[in-house]
């Protein structure tokens, strides 16, 4: 019932729109009507403006009126119409896009049942299949200067890993320092001038160069001054080129 009223009422009030108006353009036609015949009644008879205008448009007005609204009438009725249609277009539309939504939702699902009955197949035919006789893997024992060498690599990488470490707790100190007398710029600086002067003694040339030049990722520490912010953008560069070092290591 609520819907029927709200399809007269959408259909009465765009109704004349079908002739490319709206109802504030038929009262402004009435107001205007009556602008002039006011006009005239003042030019012919200033009194008895009632009675005036019976006289002179009393049979006019009827016939107007009638067939105004005979006129309305039927353009009401073709809009109540058009509505009703437009509105089961629209009913229609609806239902067929969740008719093609439960087909595409059907057709996922047959194509899922399809992956899983793959997979089932597959599965059966490993379990008939002979077991695969994995070879024994070779252990590689360095020995004379090869076991030296390891054993220097791995000594670099037990060193770079304490820096590193030493390198993140200082971090922590500057964010949040424990002790009054605790200068994170002296910190760090002796931090630099440690790392560094292992990597000369220990490593390649090229490594030196690398950690002197190392930049990242820029970051912000918003609980840190701009001052702070750059000495744990230097750690945080610093140790993230120390751990690429031990990866190289590795090998």
């Amino acid at each position: 019932m609520l819907h029927a009223w709200h399809l007269f009422w959408r259909a009465f009030i765009t109704a004349p729109a079908l002739l490319s108006g709206n109802w504030a353009a038929v009262a402004f036609t009435i107001l205007l009507f009556a602008i002039g015949v006011v006009r005239r009644w003042k030019k012919e008879q200033p009194h008895m403006l009632i009675a005036w205008i019976r006289k002179e448009y009393g049979q006019i007005i009827k016939d107007g009126f009638v067939s105004a609204c005979i006129g309305y009438a039927v353009l009401v009725g073709v809009s109540i119409v058009k509505t009703i249609y437009d509105d089961h277009q629209n009913v229609v539309k609806r239902w067929q896009g969740v008719v093609n939504e439960k087909n595409s939702l059907k057709q996922g699902l047959e194509t899922r049942d399809q992956y899983i009955q793959r997979l089932e197949v597959e599965i059966n035919d490993l379990k008939k299949a002979p077991p695969k006789v994995t070879p024994p893997k070779t252990v590689y024992v360095p020995v004379g200067k090869d076991a030296e060498e390891t054993k220097r690599r791995a000594a670099i990488r037990t060193q770079l890993g304490y820096l590193i470490t030493e390198g993140r707790n200082l971090m922590m100190s500057c964010l949040s320092p424990q002790d009054a007398k605790f200068s994170c710029s002296g910190a760090v600086a002796q931090w630099n001038m440690k790392s560094l002067r292992y990597i000369r003694e220990n490593m390649e040339p090229s490594y030196a160069s690398r950690f002197f030049s190392a930049t990242g990722l820029s970051m912000i520490w918003s609980e840190a001054s701009p001052e702070i912010n750059k000495l744990l953008q230097f750690l945080k560069d610093h140790t993230d080129i120390l751990e690429q070092f031990i990866k190289e290591f590795l090998n």
